[in-house]
């Protein structure tokens, strides 16, 4: 029986102290990120505020120019402040005397806009001024910023604003230009202007003391708050990384107890697989089969998952309804265990006696009947032989009475400790058959929910994962997976040793198979930086394609996962007696002399020290047994320590029909084996 490796699970301890300080890194970064974000945010918002007061102002401003202009200008009583304009001049009604005798002088809108502005620069901060690359008045020309404002304008800009200090004072500048219409032209039609033409311009200057002071306030506001919150975050972290540490530990204390339990699941399964009798789970209601080990479909001639479609009533003709089998079910239940001697129909319609031991259980509020079936054919044919050997007895007993009396009591003394002996067998079996079956249906079905659950969470079904979740999750799907690899290998070794395993010849281009292999691990040879060269060979086989399939993957495997550096080459050659050599060569580790001589053994890692590589043991194991006992071959190997491995393995390139080792030499010779169909 192979043996299960029940080791405890190394724990790798998660840095945890790492993990924290990046993750205050992070929260750093984003608590900084935020600050500096809002603040830009605000400093953004107040430019808009000064810009939304400055446009106000010269919207303001271009108001009441327009009211002016339309009215062509408005006539004041002349004084020292407003004096008649030199510069309208040439305007015939410039000054004007009332029949009153009052003598008026024309006030024109742009000489209005300037002693307004020149009154609100006394009564407010905000400062106005209008100005031309073209003034009529001199004075009103621009400074360095207003000409390079208006020179914009001529190339289409309609608006410039930037921040300027003058003075010492920071100010926003802003500026609109001022479009020539209809009623300018009274004062500026000489200067040539046209209507539509850019007469000139208002710029604004805001002073931003004001508004510096109302975000030096929300600053401070908002660096103590994001204080706050980043020491909130900060605590957060610690008090997360104690708990994630103390999960981490209770994790590491599961996955060992889930690793046990795994392997103990394993060993119950092989048991249950290998048990001489044929044991059946049965649902109770249906009578439908719900579970069957390897001997149960071996012995009736089915395939076991044919079988599984099947219910009781169409193997056993002693239950031919369903009436039958709740009449059945009732004793059952009435009674701790029961043995019956029954028949079973076999795949080919022929009835097989047998001894069948039933007991009737619950678990997780579900009812059961596990039944545990021995071929009894032997037996009765004994029994028979029996039946005749006491007739002659009897015959003989009228002849020597006295001399076969003592024979006999001493044979039926015999007989009896003879069937007490094999009672007790039967008890001991059954005992062990029963706790192996009642166990063996949670194997698969814990493990494909590890896996599917496991799946689901990688791909953030549920929701977002943090590194951390994602990496354990990832191990456990691994683990599942690689757990499940491990069954199938163990099941694989058990078939071919008990001589079940099936084999299908057809016949198939090896460059074809070669590929298939090789595209499976193109990817991992090319992240590994090593190249992975195939040699065509132009031949074509006869064999079971699937298990050289199997052992191709399993050499390459190998070949790609223990090579560093280099390369890994696939390459078949014919030989000379109708066989083919496939060789798979590598540049990796080598193996050592010492080693090569156990080999070939289960379970066997040659690198158990770091666990650098993973793997079960199996897979060369397996391949040399299927190259041996399917293939009608062998599998070599050719290694030096560093310096890299050749596997090669041989096989006729057409096998012969009919010579697939079967172990059944340990079946008597009415072993129902003779009811089996024939393997395809």
């Amino acid at each position: 029986m192979t043996s299960t490796n029940n080791s405890a699970p190394v724990s790798h301890p998660i840095p945890i102290r790492q993990g924290m300080l990046i993750l205050l890194a992070v929260w750093t970064v984003i608590i900084s990120v935020s600050l500096i974000w809002t603040m830009c945010d605000f400093q953004q918002m107040i430019i808009q505020l000064a810009t939304i007061e400055a446009n106000a102002s010269f919207n303001n401003d271009l108001s009441y120019r327009r009211w002016a202009a339309k009215q062509g200008g408005v006539y004041v009583v002349p004084s020292a402040y407003t004096p008649p304009n030199p510069h309208l001049s040439f305007l015939p009604n410039r000054d004007l005397t009332t029949t009153a005798g009052v003598h008026l002088t024309l006030v024109n809108p742009a000489y209005m806009t300037r002693q307004v502005h020149e009154m609100a620069k006394e009564l407010f901060e905000t400062k106005s001024h209008i100005t031309s690359l073209n003034p009529i008045r001199p004075e009103n020309g621009p400074d360095l910023w207003e000409r390079q404002a208006l020179e914009s304008f001529a190339n289409g800009i309609n608006e410039v604003s930037s921040q300027d200090t003058t003075s010492g004072t920071p100010y926003l500048r802003f500026m609109r230009p001022i479009i020539t219409e209809k009623p300018c032209l009274k004062c500026h039609a000489h200067q040539g202007y046209k209507t539509g033409d850019i007469r000139g311009g208002i710029s604004v200057s805001v002073p931003m003391g004001k508004y510096y002071a109302l975000r030096k306030e929300r600053f401070s506001r908002l660096i103590f708050l994001h204080l706050i919150v980043y020491g909130v975050g900060w605590a957060g972290l610690a008090l997360g990384t104690r708990r994630i540490q103390a999960k981490i530990i209770e994790n590491e204390r599961i996955q060992a107890d889930l690793n046990t339990k795994k392997n103990n699941l394993s060993l119950f399964r092989s048991l249950i697989d290998q048990a001489n009798d044929s044991l059946f789970i049965v649902d109770p209601d249906t009578s439908r089969l719900l579970d069957i080990n390897e001997r149960a479909a071996h012995v009736l001639g089915f395939k076991q998952r044919h079988l599984l479609t099947k219910s009781v009533m169409d193997i056993d003709p002693t239950f031919p309804d369903i009436q039958a089998w709740n009449a059945h079910v009732q004793e059952m239940k009435n009674r701790e265990q029961m043995t019956i001697n029954s028949h079973h129909r076999c795949q080919d319609g022929t009835l097989m006696p047998v001894e069948v031991t039933l007991r009737y259980l619950t678990h997780d509020q579900q009812d059961f009947i596990i039944a545990s079936s021995r071929d009894i054919t032997e037996r009765k044919l004994k029994e028979i032989e029996l039946e005749q050997y006491q007739t002659q007895l009897e015959t003989m007993v009228e002849e020597r009475t006295a001399e076969l009396r003592g024979k006999t009591v001493d044979l039926e003394m015999s007989q009896q400790e003879l069937e007490s002996a094999n009672l007790k067998l039967q008890e001991l079996d059954r005992l062990k058959s029963m706790f192996i079956a009642s166990m063996s249906h949670e194997l698969r079905t814990p493990l494909n929910s590890i896996i599917g659950f496991s799946s689901i969470l990688l791909e953030e079904w549920p929701g977002p994962l943090n590194p951390e979740q994602r990496t354990n999750q990832a191990i456990i799907l691994n683990n599942g997976r690689h757990l499940l690899s491990l069954i199938n290998d163990i099941i694989d070794i058990s078939k071919i040793e008990a001589g079940m395993l099936e084999s299908q010849d057809m016949e198939f281009d090896l460059d074809e198979l070669i590929a298939e292999t090789t595209i499976n691990f193109s990817q991992e040879a090319h992240n590994k930086g090593i190249s992975l060269n195939t040699n065509p060979c132009a031949c074509r086989l006869l064999t079971d394609r699937r298990r050289l399939l199997q052992c191709l993957i399993n050499l390459v495997s190998n070949a790609v996962k223990f090579t560093e550096h280099g390369m890994v080459s696939v390459y078949a050659k014919k030989l000379a007696d109708s066989r083919i050599a496939i060789s798979v060569n590598d540049t990796g580790i080598g193996i050592s002399t010492e080693d090569q001589a156990r080999l070939f053994t289960p379970f066997l890692r040659l690198e158990p020290s770091n666990n650098k590589y993973p793997g079960t043991g199996l897979g060369l194991y397996l391949s040399h047994k299927l190259a041996n006992e399917v293939l009608q071959g062998d599998l070599t190997v050719v290694s030096a320590l560093n310096q890299g491995s050749t596997f090669t393995l041989i096989i006729p390139t057409r096998r012969a029909r009919g010579e697939v080792v079967k172990k059944i030499s340990n079946y008597p010779p009415s072993d129902p084996e003779r009811c089996r169909s024939p393997e395809p």
